[in-house]
């Protein structure tokens, strides 16, 4: 049910009649001319005028109204109860995705691309709209979930609220549902549902206007977009659902192809709530395309009954055609074919053709084994119409709350035509009479309606039906509900649905079946989004809590081989009452999809402190459009910094970083090469000398600089600033000791930032041929070689330093003088290669003799090996995973576990440090790629990525 709220039209009901004006009707008369049976004639036509209004004019109607609350409505405000025996619910195209057109007769190619060949991956998962009360405080349940992916937007229209993504979740709009209908004055709108048209590029939506036996009680609510962006124009019409205002519409689903746009409805009498019959409104799309009148064929309440031999039901769906070259429309139903135990049931098929005019000629098809013009087509994997309802201890179950869930109706809940055939997904009860039912199941049926009926009950393929299957949870109380079928061009399918059972919180998944598999088969079922908590909310109406009424699957239309499904969960509870439950919807994309391409990094830059400077990236999407840019500074993300540049209008020395983007299209992410921020700084023009002096004697070193505003300096020894500081462009050391002896520079800072002088060194020997230690030698080293690890492929600098007259240097390897000889202060290994590894020493020799240096060890190494790479995992939640690796290199490797989505980068894993990484309780948030990062000093090194996959 939904909390519904209404407006006078007073106050904001003149408001939006000044802003919107009123839409006009006129009608031809009723067609005279005698009906052909089997054939169903429009009882009328009409042509309504629309009221055009902007995105923009949305969001002002909902700024006028109040902010949307939190706290939920009391009981009394709930609408009217019906009996719930009833079940009522609370021109030429172009094809816009560029794929080949037929070619000769309007036939449509069978199959318009290659199937997948196997089950793609959930690549993408995210939240689409949540449990929260509209703007006048009314919450709704269930949300009845309705939604499409286009181009470059997703949209959903749910009970609550109407809301505009972009295809990696982000929110760019979102008004509630009378806020959206606003413009057809119509207010207290239920039962929303929007869809996008791939063949003609308009998003289409469609509801119920106005409270039950009220003003506007029934009118059929018609929109579409001017364009694919969802966020500009919109033309809204008001279509008299019945003019006695005896019956209203419910059910109201819709269906498309390229040439018509069919509206079903179940009409129910007012106040009895009484089914008089199923009546289809159908729009011709040329005239909804031109932005003008619509032409609107009616057909009247009831007259499925007469066309169809009497055998009907109600709650018929019209298929959305992805066909390019469909004219005719097929309206689909699931019924019983005959009595029996168990009896037998069907999917009735209704065609809607196009005659001369055109106008619009709905028949049944002959040659049904029921008789006559039925309609009626066996189904395999036979359902009951009888499901548990939640009443008498049956129903569908849950963790935590041991009430059950009430399952809606077996009706058709999803319908397409795709590559000339019918695809229907539904649930229905499990097991079949006399067993008494216990569980919900979903089922789904492909169809060629150019074949004959089957002659009875036989497994797929049997004439007409060519293949079907069940999706079962299996065991008593489980439910698989509310399933939503689509069909990309290489008749892959995917169905999404919610899932129920006693050891689960309800949660939503899918089940793919690729087009190559054999007939009827179908992949295991996946986790979309697992539930948070329990659920149970009714307002306090009532025994039972329903779930849901329907679910939405779509396929790309960028690539015609994506799919996204929108289905329900159970999300966290806000408190321990019942209606402290929410409800929850997720988007996940199914597909294979591939990050976009950087073709331009970001360059590096050298500005002064106080000016501008700006990064820019160029990149090409994998999936049309880029949506998103974000810069960081060091790996940390800068706030607003969202656009393909990024400029510091004035930068300060604390600017100063490393810079880099994420690029995100409807596909993945990607990340930018690292540019550099740095400062220029003062200009050093001259450079200090070397000084060579005796021990005890004066050495200066002196520079100048030139730069933007005051000078500073800071002398260096050896790369380390003088303790205490010299900020003087000269330095002088008085008197000169062998322990100042070093290499010394300058840094020299203006506002602009440092520059840094040449190196000069500084040498001393001793004063009047004397000894710089009394008790030692003239010949002595003050810098011995360091011992340390070489890493293959480099290289590896030994060195000495000593004092004498006339030095000279033999270099030994192992004892023994490396051949051809190494006669300089410093040893140079390179290429390093295992041989390197053993003890170095160094003879040094002046005219007074030879010193030998201390004995160092080299050890060669290499950056570490994987032996043993992560393999892939699979787990359901609540299990255990872990993934391992096995690398070999000295010295000690350390590990470091690294973890990312389905795309993008992957971040290091706190604390998971070890060879191994285990995950003890498997939940929802694990799923994506691993890595492991083996480091030694030479190195780290990446292993292969694995994934873990959440099963259900």
């Amino acid at each position: 049910m939904r909390v519904a709220h209404s407006l006078p039209y007073t106050g904001l009901g003149l408001a939006l009649l000044a802003t919107f004006g009123v839409a006009g009707q006129s009608k031809q008369s009723q067609f005279k001319q005698a009906q052909q049976a089997p054939q169903a004639r429009p009882s009328e036509t009409s042509f309504i005028n629309p009221v055009s209004a902007s995105w923009s004019d949305l969001l002002e109607v909902q700024a006028a109204l109040p902010k949307m609350a939190t706290a939920i409505p009391e009981a009394s405000q709930l609408p009217i109860e019906l009996p719930p025996q009833f079940l009522p619910l609370p021109g030429k195209l172009t094809d816009v995705r560029g794929l080949s057109q037929p070619q000769g007769g309007g036939a449509e190619p069978l199959v318009l691309c290659p199937s997948l060949g196997a089950e793609p991956a959930l690549d993408l998962s995210f939240p689409a709209q949540a449990d929260v009360p509209g703007s006048l405080g009314a919450s709704y349940i269930p949300p009845s979930a309705s939604g499409d992916v286009g181009p470059a937007h997703l949209m959903t229209m749910m009970s609550n609220n109407v809301q505009i993504q972009d295809r990696v979740g982000g929110v760019i709009s979102m008004v509630d549902l009378d806020s959206f209908w606003s413009p057809t004055l119509i207010v207290s709108t239920t039962q929303g549902r929007v869809s996008y048209d791939a063949l003609s590029g308009r998003w289409i939506a469609t509801a119920r206007g106005g409270a039950l036996g009220g003003l506007g009680s029934t009118s059929l609510l018609f929109a579409i977009s001017d364009t694919s962006d969802p966020t500009l124009g919109w033309d809204f019409y008001t279509i008299v659902a019945d003019a006695a205002t005896t019956n209203f519409p419910d059910w109201i689903p819709h269906g498309t192809n390229a040439t018509w746009v069919t509206v079903t409805a179940n009409m129910f009498t007012f106040p009895a709530g009484a089914l008089a019959g199923v009546k289809m409104w159908v729009i011709d799309m040329a005239t909804a395309l031109a932005g003008g009148p619509i032409t609107v064929h009616t057909f009247a309440t009831g007259f499925l009954a007469p066309l169809l031999g009497g055998a009907t039901g109600n709650s018929f769906t019209a298929c959305t055609s992805l066909d390019t070259a469909t004219t005719d429309m097929w309206v689909v139903n699931t019924t019983f074919g005959a009595t029996g135990t168990p009896s037998p049931r069907c999917v009735q098929l209704v065609k809607v053709e196009v005659t001369p005019g055109p106008i619009p000629v709905a028949s049944g098809l002959p040659g049904s084994p029921f008789g006559g013009t039925t309609s009626l087509c066996f189904v395999s994997t036979n359902f009951s119409t009888t499901q548990p309802t939640g009443a008498g201890g049956v129903g569908v179950a849950q963790v935590g709350d041991l009430r059950f869930m009430a399952p809606f109706s077996v009706r058709v809940s999803s319908a397409v035509f795709r590559n000339g055939k019918i695809w229907v997904a539904h649930q229905g009860g499990l097991p079949l009479a006399p067993a008494a039912q216990s569980r919900v199941a979903s089922f789904w049926h492909q169809l060629d309606p150019t074949l004959a009926f089957p002659g009875g009950a036989a497994p797929a393929p049997n004439g007409m039906l060519l293949q079907d299957n069940v999706i079962d949870g299996g065991v008593a109380n489980s439910g698989i509900m509310m399933p939503g079928i689509s069909v990309n061009c290489g008749d892959d399918a995917v169905i999404g649905f919610s899932r129920f059972d006693a050891t689960r919180n309800p949660e939503s998944g899918y089940v793919v079946r690729v087009g190559s598999d054999p007939v009827s088969a179908q992949g295991p079922m996946r986790l979309l989004k697992s539930g948070d908590s329990s659920y149970w909310k009714n307002f306090g109406v009532g025994t039972t809590a329903q779930w849901g009424l329907h679910s939405a699957t779509g396929v790309d239309p960028v690539d015609d081989k994506t799919f996204w499904t929108l289905q329900e969960h159970a999300a966290l509870r806000v408190g321990p009452a019942d209606n402290d439950s929410r409800w929850g919807t997720q988007w996940g994309r199914i597909g294979e999809c591939g990050e976009p391409t950087i073709f331009d990094d970001p360059d590096a830059a050298s500005v002064c402190v106080g000016g501008p400077a700006t990064f820019s990236v160029g990149a090409t999407p994998f999936l049309a459009p880029i949506g998103f840019y974000q810069w960081r500074k060091n790996g940390v993300s800068i706030p607003g910094a969202t656009a393909s540049s990024y400029t510091i209008p004035s930068t300060v020395a604390g600017d100063g970083g490393t810079y880099d983007v994420l690029v995100t299209d409807g596909c993945g992410t990607a990340l930018s090469a690292p540019a550099l921020l740095d400062f220029t700084g003062a200009v050093v023009g001259t450079h200090p000398a070397p000084q060579n002096v005796s021990a005890g004697d004066a050495a200066a070193f002196f520079i100048t600089a030139t730069g933007t505003g005051p000078i500073t300096y800071s002398w260096r020894k050896n790369g380390v600033p003088l303790v205490p500081a010299q900020t003087s462009n000269l330095l002088l050391i008085y008197p000169v000791h062998v322990s100042d002896v070093g290499t010394y520079d300058c840094v020299a800072t203006d506002l602009c930032g440092p520059g840094i002088s040449n190196t000069a060194v500084l040498s001393c020997e001793p004063k009047n041929g004397g000894n710089f230690d009394t008790y030692t030698l003239e010949l002595q080293i003050y810098q011995q070689p360091l011992a340390g690890i070489a890493c293959q492929t480099g290289s590896h600098t030994l060195s000495v330093g000593a004092y004498g007259e006339g030095l000279s240097y033999v270099w030994r390897k192992g004892g023994s003088p490396i051949v051809p000889p190494e006669t300089n202060s410093t040893l140079v290994l390179n290429p390093i290669v295992p041989g390197d590894e053993d003890f170095y020493d160094v003879i040094v020799m002046d005219v007074s003799g030879s010193i030998l240096s201390d004995s160092v060890f080299i050890e060669v190494s290499e950056a570490p090996s994987f032996t043993l790479n992560p393999v892939n995992a699979s787990a359901p939640i609540g299990g255990s995973a872990s993934f391992t690796v096995v690398a070999i290199g000295d010295p000690f490797i350390t590990y470091q576990w690294l973890k990312g989505g389905l795309q993008g980068p992957l971040f290091a894993i706190p604390g998971s440090v070890d060879a191994t990484h285990n995950i003890p309780v498997v939940g929802n948030s694990h799923a994506g790629r691993y890595q492991c990062r083996a480091s030694n000093d030479c190195g780290p090194t990446l292993s292969t990525i694995a994934k873990l996959t959440i099963t259900l």
